[in-house]
């Protein structure tokens, strides 16, 4: 009694403390549970699904087959490589470990090929023409890494030597190469696949990607950058937020730090609204299917004159919308990019017999299609060349469809301020729609112009105060772009409005600089230098819910007769913040939906992605089968696809239950009731009979997993033949199950 209760005990062992590391691997034709032991009892056919249960060192040799499906199960290391690994079609899924640390062996991932790696995969070079989605597992490869036209989706990644990318990598984690970092060809790109966590690159060689992109693709999130690389690029192209930090320090949860070229004035997480800051000249990658945007675009403020000098004009200003699905019905594409240049402000002089310098224009550009200039203010005038300048004319690209000016919001630079007893003529003139700077007297200069109003004149000995400048409340509550105030021998003329041009001189004093973006500088006093004006500054405004949603490129069913299953197929052509897919399936009518399944989706994609799921509990009844996809965004919001169909036949026979399929191995057991109307809710037991008379009692706790229940047991048991005795009230069925390996 004794010896049969143990034997119970290990067989349940079995079955039970196994179930955990296999269930990754779904439904095997061939298994593998270690070096040979035991053999498949034929050769590898395509469309076979492998799976390798237990720790293994000898090669498997894959014959060139196509269509198959390869199954490293969770806690099993398989140490070596695959022999003849050529053919389409084929997925690796990886939940244990791949390779070996320290081996001499390579891995190549072809075309049609996809490695999917939750586990730990080690190689010696690995060169990827296919998919590779390595986000949630680790990849070291001992030498060199070549991505080959393929997609590289990264988790955590060491690289010993070089890193060779010519298409798209994202990373969720950190990658260090040893040497070199290539990432010099058309359109090849290194961006963050999320803001779940701090993303990092440290490179001990050069970083070279003077035709690639390395990009933060302008993600928010907690970090202080979506992307930090240790060194600077050959030519410094880093964009999208990607920042250069030698320590990699991941520990400001501020936001970005105001260095590179751009800053948020909001992220977005909480208002849905994100503003971004470019005060230096800067390459925007905008999110893709982005539907519409906001710019604000200011040229730099003019410097102010010497010696009683007149006050710098404010720079020009254009504040325009671009409803891109007017032009693009999907919204932007993926890596679309947008020059921006920041205009200067201008020196202020330092001779009586020169002006101020005009400040220079800021620009935000796409080739021209988008295209918009806010021009420089004008400088002021000094004591012996008493006019201040013009301010020149600001433009944007007004024959575009879908693109416009807000509220009329294009004013070129204004005029700068006359100088010591300039008078009317002397006022600088704005461009079109800006102010004029004021007029001099003896002893007084004028106040530059400001976007609202003309620049003051001198009273008295006294300068003339700076024109008002312009709140942009739909970006912040900072003043753009007022006049620089003009030099008095008795009495300074102030800054425009609040103060936020710069100040003239009284006396000998030097002008002050420009206070906001695109202000004229202060009027220097007597042999003094005149104020600079500030710098422009070019904003970009987009709600989040105005990025399109996934796009998909297609969506199917199939039934696949001789494994009674359904096969789920779609791609999706971009994606932006997608979360998951949840998959839904009605049967003969489409008025009651159920969730089978789920999906984990890409979070951010620029290029085509292709994804799968096999239905392995169709109704034994048969009809036609309908499905459908639920996309949900990362907040929760989601959309749904269309909808397909397949029609499957009846299960038929004389008895009232079906065990299929029929010779099987375990997975994907399933036993289902012809005609269920013969049930009626009785408590439903079930034994599992072996040919040696020792059995295994289940108790069912759903008619609906019933048939999970034995195959979870039968996987651990010993090919042969079982039977199996289902018991309903008072009546009783018996099956015959041939269980293979």
């Amino acid at each position: 009694m004794k010896t049969f209760q143990l034997i119970v005990f290990i067989l349940f062992y079995l079955a039970v403390g196994t179930q955990g590391s296999f269930a990754q691997c779904g439904s095997c034709t061939i298994t593998f549970s270690g070096n040979g032991n035991p053999t498949p009892n034929r050769n590898i056919q395509d469309g076979d699904v492998v799976c390798i249960l237990g720790n293994r060192s000898s090669r498997i040799n894959l014959r060139n087959r196509d269509d198959l499906t390869i199954c490293i199960a969770n806690g099993v290391i398989y140490s070596n490589d695959f022999a003849n690994l050529n053919g389409d079609d084929i997925t690796i899924n990886n939940y244990g470990q791949f390779g070996d640390p320290g081996t001499n062996r390579d891995l190549r991932i072809r075309a049609s090929q996809v490695l999917n790696n939750f586990g730990s995969v080690f190689f010696r070079n690995v060169t990827n023409e296919g998919l590779i989605n390595s986000s949630s597992g680790t990849l070291t490869v001992e030498r060199d890494l070549e991505n080959d036209e393929g997609v590289l989706n990264l988790g955590n990644t060491a690289v010993g030597g070089n890193f060779i990318n010519n298409n798209l990598v994202t990373l969720a984690g950190s990658l260090t190469v040893g040497d070199d970092l290539d990432n010099d060809y058309d359109d090849a790109i290194i961006r963050p696949l999320n803001t779940n966590q701090c993303n990092t690159i440290s490179v001990g060689g050069d970083i070279d990607t003077d035709d690639g992109t390395i990009t933060g693709n302008n993600l928010t999130g907690p970090f202080k950058a979506p992307l930090i690389v240790n060194k600077s690029p050959d030519d410094g192209n880093l964009t999208g937020g990607a920042i250069v930090d030698s320590d990699l320090d991941c520990d400001d949860t501020s936001g970005p730090p105001p260095s590179g070229c751009w800053k948020y004035i909001d992220d977005g997480s909480e208002s849905g609204t994100v503003i971004i800051e470019f005060f230096e000249d800067c390459i925007w990658e905008a999110p893709a299917n982005l539907a519409e945007f906001e710019v604000l675009v200011v040229g730099g403020g003019g410097g102010g004159g010497s010696n009683i000098g007149g006050g710098g004009g404010a720079g020009g200003l254009v504040h325009t919308r671009a409803e891109v699905t007017e032009i693009e019905v999907n919204g932007l594409p993926a890596n679309t990019t947008f020059e921006i240049k920041v205009g200067s402000g201008g020196e202020g002089s330092d001779d009586e017999d020169e002006e101020g310098q005009d400040g220079s224009e800021s620009t935000f550009d796409l080739g021209g299609i988008y295209e918009v200039r806010a021009a420089g203010g004008g400088g002021g005038g000094s004591a012996d060349s008493r006019r201040g300048k013009n301010g020149a004319n600001s433009s944007y690209k007004n024959a575009t469809k879908g693109y416009s000016v807000v509220s009329n919001r294009i004013f070129g630079g204004s005029g700068g301020g006359a100088g010591n007893e300039g008078n009317n003529n002397h006022r600088g003139q704005g461009g079109n729609n800006g102010k004029n700077g004021g007029r001099g007297n003896d002893g007084g200069a004028g106040g530059g112009g400001g976007i609202s109003q003309d620049g003051l004149n001198a009273r008295d000995e006294e300068g003339g105060n700076g024109g008002a400048g312009l709140i942009v409340t739909e970006f912040d509550n900072r003043v753009y772009a007022a006049g620089g105030g003009g030099a008095g021998e008795d009495d300074r003329g102030f800054g425009g409005a609040n103060l936020r041009g710069g100040n003239g001189a009284e006396d000998d004093d030097e002008g002050e600089e420009g206070q906001t973006p695109g202000s004229g500088g202060g009027g220097g006093g007597d042999d003094r230098r005149g104020g600079r004006g500030s710098n422009g500054v070019v904003i970009v405004r987009y709600e989040i819910a105005r990025i399109l949603p996934v796009e998909f490129l297609s969506f199917q069913s199939t039934y696949q007769v001789a494994k009674r299953t359904g096969l789920l197929e779609w791609s999706t052509a971009k994606e932006w913040e997608n979360s998951h897919f949840e998959i839904e399936r009605a049967i003969n009518s489409v008025d009651s939906w159920t969730k089978i399944g789920e999906i984990q989706g890409q979070g951010f994609a620029d290029s085509p992605t292709s994804y799968s799921f096999e239905d392995i509990n169709l109704p034994i009844q048969g009809g036609n089968i309908f499905y459908r996809l639920k996309q949900v965004d990362f907040d929760g919001t989601y959309t749904y696809s269309r909808t397909t169909a397949i029609q499957i036949e009846g299960q038929k026979g004389n008895k009232t239950w079906r065990a299929y399929p029929n010779p099987t191995n375990g997975y994907s057991f399933q036993i289902g009731m012809i005609d269920p109307s013969s049930y009626r809710d009785e408590p439903i037991s079930i034994r599992v009979i072996s040919s040696t008379g020792l059995y295994h009692y289940i108790r069912v706790d759903d008619i609906q997993t019933m048939g999970k229940q034995v195959g979870d047991w039968l996987i651990g048991q010993t090919a042969g033949i079982y039977t199996i005795e289902i018991v309903w009230g008072t009546n009783r069925e018996y099956h015959k199950v041939i269980l293979k390996r």
